[in-house]
């Protein structure tokens, strides 16, 4: 019998492996569909994001050809949610292009069979960053980006020329501001010993020189040397120039024809008391003899008689009793005689007391001095080594100057040299002093009583000042000597000078504009601009003028905080700090889009005139800005012609003449160097006061003027005024073939020197203020973005069934799968 098989057994092996290929073509579409609906959505969002980054501000692109866009959209208020709003506008067109048709809406929702139907669930941005972000670096970037290389290339070759010019200087400049260093700790000495000078010799010290009337020097009444044990001269006194002497002699106190006098005035008071006294006796004497003789002749008459004679007897007792009198207007006398010599007594210790305090102050100041000269010696010994070392850097022309106080140098510094400056012998100086101080204290240690006419008050008194004339006897003048054989006491005083300071009193501005009014006056305010919100401070103004005016008062100073000429040319000429490239590029374009003071037209809807000088100083006025770079336009200058006039050798040697005048003494060296140095100083800035007002004529002038460049010349300096200025301004002639400068010379080479973010962030202040004054005052552009990110969940429907076994739990939700959209764009 066959035996029979199962059927349909086939046909349930073929439907479960169909099924299964039907569920893994099925899975595997609704994976893909996934997948395409993932970057479908990505596509869209960076779409949507791009679009709103092509609603640039138009104005900032066509103006100043830098993106940004504004998200106060119309307010002066950044709001993302408008970002977003317009984000999700992109978005919505893509996802559901006839949405706003209710039909084909129900359409697109009803068809099940689409294979991506996604929505969006949520939106948001972050990362948004502002043109104002990142310390100014994108605005930089654009603004860099936008420039040609060939626009930056075309004008290297003239900023690295001018910047090595430049450089050369300011090395030259170092080594002048530690030779200034040095010598003001040297000059601080000189300016001790004409102290000292006035202490112990008692001539009178203004300016740092003798003060004199007529040709002859003013003197004081207190002073250490006024005792003097005889009749004063040149040789007892210590004075090695007649008319210093001639001027002193009537100051000096013989102490003791002073003292004999007194003590021979005392004496006649007592003889004259003693007369007194004796005639008071003899006349006592008289009336009791006239007394007695009366009683005789009362008893002789009364014969024998009793007589009363008590009367006259008591009259007799009384007289022989009472004590001697004398005249009251000798007493009154006498009593003014001794008045008198106490005062003049008193008037010559208070004498003795004022020499103690200037031999005090003289002893003071004699071991300050010399414990300046130690201190002196690393100063001196490094700025000498770093000199030689720097010889063929600076030239032989410049170092011989530079080395030519190296001698004094040694010699002041140098403790076993006894003489310094004008003083002869320090050790013996210092010694005297100490000597005379401690006579002095004895003195003061004896209380002298006051003369009165009795004997015993005169002994008294007469003991005492034999003291003091016994220990004023040991009061010397040794050692208290200085040398005034190169004092000369010329008329013409500090006129160049007083000229030179009062030259800059009204400031230097005036000097070099015919017209100060004709400076724009435009305006901006602080409070919203992108520099004072990114707190970038505005330059100094005055310190330009400041700085020359402290180098003119060098001599006057008392300390050394200050550095002289040399660290003023560090501050002005800046330093290499920033990739040359970059800052090429940016200056390149500052110079496209900003005017400055000889512009000769400006631009159409722009605040600020001096565009260009606003980006180096950022004060909030034109006429700041312009005044506070011609400032520093001088001040540069005149480092540079100081550089030129030290090498010349003629001019140092008219400037030393004239200091040596200005003192007033060939022995104080640096005394007279550093004012030599604010002579040529003044002379630089004469000449420089005159390359300026050219330069603001629209001229060129040499990088660096030789000595043959000079229109100013040392008759020039004591009479120097604006009309000169004016006048040698306009015959200004500049070489050919060599290297000169203009005012926008200077000003690109101060821009391409001074702090980059703090131009970027002014260039954004004029680019904000000429906006809201052209356009819209409500644009503010820290509202402007230049980049962000924005994050997108979007949900799609299952279109076969829901895949859970492959979809992270957190990617589904009610519409079915969830996932995350997320792009960056930026400008």
């Amino acid at each position: 019998m066959r035996k029979q098989k199962a059927s349909g057994v086939i046909t349930i092996y073929l439907t479960l492996t169909l099924s299964i290929m039907i569920t893994l073509i099925v899975t595997t579409i609704e994976m893909a569909r996934v997948s395409a609906a993932k970057a479908y959505s990505e596509r869209v969002l960076q779409t949507a994001m791009e679009s709103t980054l092509c609603d640039y501000y138009l104005p900032l692109f066509e103006r100043y050809h830098v993106f940004g866009l504004d998200i106060g959209y119309g307010s002066s208020i950044a709001d993302s949610n408008l970002l977003v709003d317009e984000i999700r506008k992109g978005i919505e067109v893509s996802f559901l292009p006839t949405k706003d048709d209710p039909l084909s809406n129900l359409l697109l929702q009803n068809k099940t069979y689409l294979i991506c139907n996604p929505m969006l669930e949520e939106l948001s941005v972050e990362n948004i960053h502002y043109i104002t972000d990142l310390d100014g670096e994108f605005f930089r970037k654009q603004a860099t980006s936008y420039m040609k290389y060939q626009a930056a290339a075309d004008g290297l070759e003239y900023l690295l020329d001018s910047a090595h010019a430049l450089e050369k200087t300011e090395k030259a400049n170092l080594k002048f501001e530690e030779k200034m260093k040095v010598e003001q700790e040297f000059m601080l000495i000189d300016k001790d010993i004409l102290k000292l000078m006035e202490l112990i010799d008692g001539i009178k010290i203004k300016d740092n020189q003798i003060e004199c009337k007529k040709g002859k020097p003013k003197t004081l009444d207190s002073f250490t040397k006024k005792l003097l044990s005889t009749e004063p001269t040149m040789e007892n006194t210590l004075i090695n120039h007649s008319t210093i002497f001639d001027s002193l002699k009537g100051n000096y106190l013989n102490y003791p024809n002073q003292l004999n006098s007194l003590k021979d005035s005392a004496q006649d008071v007592m003889e004259r008391y003693r007369t007194a006294y004796e005639n008071a006796v003899r006349q006592r004497e008289e009336a009791l003899l006239s007394l007695r003789a009366e009683r005789a002749d009362m008893i002789k008459e009364s014969k024998d008689k009793p007589c009363d004679t008590t009367k006259i007897d008591a009259r007799i007792t009384s007289l022989e009793q009472s004590p001697i009198t004398i005249d009251i207007y000798v007493l009154d006398s006498l009593m003014a005689s001794c008045n008198s010599i106490n005062q003049k007594m008193n008037s010559f210790l208070n004498t003795l007391k004022e020499v103690k305090e200037k031999a005090n102050q003289a002893l003071s100041l004699v071991q300050k001095i010399k414990e300046a000269r130690y201190k002196a010696q690393d100063s001196k010994n490094s700025f000498l080594d770093g000199l030689n070392k720097a010889r063929e850097e600076i030239g032989d022309a410049l170092y011989e100057e530079l080395s030519k106080s190296s001698e004094e140098m040694e010699r002041y510094s140098n403790p076993e040299e006894k003489g310094i400056g004008i003083i002869k012998d320090i050790v013996s100086m210092e010694e005297t002093l100490k000597q005379d101080i401690k006579v002095l204290d004895e003195v003061e240690r004896y209380l002298l009583p006051n003369m009165t006419y009795t004997e015993e008050g005169y002994a008294a008194w007469l003991s005492k000042v034999n003291l003091i004339h016994t220990s004023l006897d040991h009061f010397k003048l040794d050692g208290l000597a200085f040398d005034y054989s190169g004092v000369n006491f010329s008329e013409e005083k500090n006129s160049i000078l007083k000229a030179g300071k009062s030259l800059i009193s009204d400031g230097l501005l005036n000097l070099v504009l015919e017209d100060v009014n004709s400076i724009s006056k435009a305006e901006l305010y602080q409070l919203e601009l992108p520099s004072f919100t990114a707190k970038k401070s505005p330059e100094k103004s005055s310190q330009a003028e400041n700085n020359i005016k402290n180098i003119m008062n060098t001599e006057d100073r008392e300390d050394i905080t200050t550095t002289g000429i040399g660290s003023y040319g560090t501050d002005a000429l800046g330093s290499f700090a920033n990739s040359l490239v970059e800052e090429l590029l940016f200056q390149a374009y500052e110079n496209e889009h900003c005017t400055y003071y000889l512009s000769e037209g400006y631009k159409p809807g722009q605040v600020l005139q001096y565009e260009l000088e606003y980006l180096l100083y950022g004060n909030m006025s034109d006429k700041e800005n312009v005044s506070s770079f011609i400032n520093r336009l001088i001040l540069i200058r005149t480092i540079g012609n100081m550089i030129s006039v030290l090498t010349d050798a003629n001019k140092v040697r008219e400037a030393s003449e004239f200091a040596a005048l200005v003192v007033g003494f060939s022995g104080l060296p640096f005394l007279i160097s550093v004012v030599k140095y604010v002579v040529l100083f003044i002379w630089a800035l004469e000449q420089s006061l005159v390359e300026t007002a050219a330069m603001l004529l629209g001229k060129n002038v040499p990088i660096f003027s030789m000595k043959d460049d000079f229109v100013v010349e040392f008759k020039d300096l004591a009479n120097f005024n604006k009309d000169g200025i004016t006048k040698k301004a306009k015959d200004y002639k500049t070489k050919e073939g060599i290297l000169s400068v203009g005012y926008k010379g200077y000003l690109q080479i101060s821009l391409f020197f001074s702090n980059k973010n703090n131009q970027y962030y002014r260039m954004m202040d004029l680019i904000q203020e000429n906006f809201r004054y052209e356009y819209e005052d409500t644009f503010r552009i820290r509202n402007c973005v230049v980049s962000y990110r924005a994050v997108a969940k979007v949900s799609m429907p299952e279109q076969f069934f829901s895949l859970p076994f492959a979809i992270h739990r957190e990617a589904l939700s009610i519409h079915g799968y969830l996932y995350l959209a997320q792009k960056a764009v930026s400008y």
